[in-house]
């Protein structure tokens, strides 16, 4: 009898053993996957965030330029401008949701500047001469592109700066 328990119970027990870690590997990969396509929708959403704001800057910079042109044009520039901004609201709700909160932070930022240059836009129109905000506007989408690339992990060498007074070889 006892010769028939030790085999049985190197059965259940390799079975138990075998089942365990199917059962771990596939909730890994499943954590994989999972986290996979997170990763997919928070780039997505990252770059479309991106592309908003650049798309709203560009709008507001289109509207100050238009300062003497027909009301017609202005109209429609003015239309596409709260367009931009329409847009640029939306997909920021959705940064929100699904960003990490140092990508939120640096999207608040680029938010504030950007509403700065659809305002600056407005004030032109108006007759006023205040500077439109892009460079600040670029160096907060910097700063939102790098926290992205953190949260994705996405590791990028760090630029190599030129030497004063000499200016960077293409292709370098």
């Amino acid at each position: 009898m006892i010769d028939q328990i030790v085999p049985m119970a190197g059965v259940l027990l390799g079975s138990a053993a075998t089942y365990i870690g199917t059962a771990l590997a596939e909730r890994a990969k499943f954590r994989r996957q999972l986290q996979t396509r997170w990763d997919q929708g928070k780039l997505d959403v990252y770059a479309e965030y991106a592309t908003a704001v650049k798309n709203m800057l560009r709008a507001a910079g289109r509207l100050a330029e238009a300062n003497g042109k027909g009301s017609g044009e202005i109209a429609v520039l003015t239309a596409e401008l709260e367009a931009a901004d329409d847009r640029r609201s939306t997909v920021f709700e959705r940064l929100v949701l699904l960003g990490d909160p140092d990508v939120t932070e640096a999207a608040k930022s680029t938010n504030q500047l950007v509403l700065e240059a659809k305002r600056v836009a407005r004030a032109t129109l108006a007759g006023e001469t205040p500077l439109m905000p892009g460079d600040a506007v670029v160096a907060a989408l910097n700063t939102l592109h790098e926290a992205a690339r953190h949260d994705l992990g996405i590791r990028r060498p760090p630029r190599r700066q030129p030497e004063p007074g000499r200016l960077p070889q293409p292709g370098l």
